[in-house]
């Protein structure tokens, strides 16, 4: 049932509007034979290497922290210690990760959730999505500088749509660079451009139609 904390949620997807999103099959060895070839090796030398993605209600801070200190920089940039909350402001993640326990929304429809990506049971990356009906989209990621190579970073948007499936139908990032890097890393993984930011709009505040 939808609550006061929905409407920050909701109004997101208008804050950070972007027409680049991935169309989820109904099944998941159908979005898998969609990726690029890149993405399914990835995938694979991850899985291999034993990587693990899970769901985490309670995520640990410090884990966290590690995997934001791992690089000094990311495209470029000084690493940017703050997390925007949805309903406005930040906070500063060196006093600890916004959200303490994701299992605390109520609606079905509109609520946060957390993946990680864990090598025994230590995190290498995270993924938060937001999610709006049936329209997820990625509100904070971040893979451990030591791991990079290893194919963790699309093994871990790949296991999060995998849990996902049948709750979705589009899985959307936000690009605010379009750097060279980034585009490829999201067309690896079927989300494109398709001009059709009015139409994700639409999905997050009334569902499908």
């Amino acid at each position: 049932m939808c609550n006061e904390e929905c409407e920050p949620i909701k109004k997101c997807i208008f804050k950070y509007a972007d027409p680049r999103f991935a169309i989820i099959p109904d099944s998941f060895d159908d979005y898998y034979k969609e990726v690029k070839t890149n993405a399914r090796a990835r995938y694979r030398k991850a899985k291999e290497a034993g990587f693990e993605v899970r769901k985490v209600d309670t995520p640990n801070s410090n884990d966290i922290l590690d995997i934001y200190r791992s690089k000094d920089q990311r495209q470029g940039r000084d690493i940017n210690f703050f997390y925007e909350l949805p309903q406005g402001g930040k906070v500063d993640i060196r006093l600890g990760w916004p959200i303490q326990d994701y299992s605390v929304f109520d609606c079905d429809k509109h609520y946060f959730d957390f993946y990680g990506c864990f090598l025994k049971d230590k995190m290498v990356a995270f993924l938060e999505l937001l999610h709006s009906n049936t329209l997820a989209s990625v509100y904070m990621t971040m893979g451990h500088g030591d791991y990079l190579k290893q194919g963790i970073m699309k093994f871990l948007f790949m296991e999060a749509i995998r849990l996902n499936i049948g709750k979705i139908k589009y899985f959307h990032y936000v690009e605010f660079d379009y750097l060279d890097e980034r585009v490829l890393f999201m067309e690896d993984l079927r989300i494109i451009n398709h001009n059709q930011t009015e139409h994700l709009q639409g999905v997050s505040y009334y569902g499908n139609r």
